[in-house]
């Protein structure tokens, strides 16, 4: 069992319980928008669609690199 399965059934846990603390952590939809467009402020770009949509791209060449390091 990993270092993390095993801490998890030290401390009683279940996969509900994470789960749930998983989906908490995670930022909605709203917050992700909000901190693009104050990370653009910072760098003195405006935050238009075309922003919004390269920084999806770049997010999803992202995602499928570290599957592929994975695998």
């Amino acid at each position: 069992m990993s270092a993390t399965g095993s801490a998890s059934a030290e401390r009683g846990t279940t996969i509900t319980e994470l789960l749930e603390e998983l989906a908490a952590s995670q930022l909605t939809t709203a917050e992700q928008e909000q901190r693009a467009a104050e990370a653009a402020r910072e760098l003195g770009v405006e935050y238009t669609e075309q922003i919004e949509h390269a920084g999806q791209a770049a997010g999803e060449k992202i995602r499928a690199h570290q599957g592929s390091a994975v695998a």
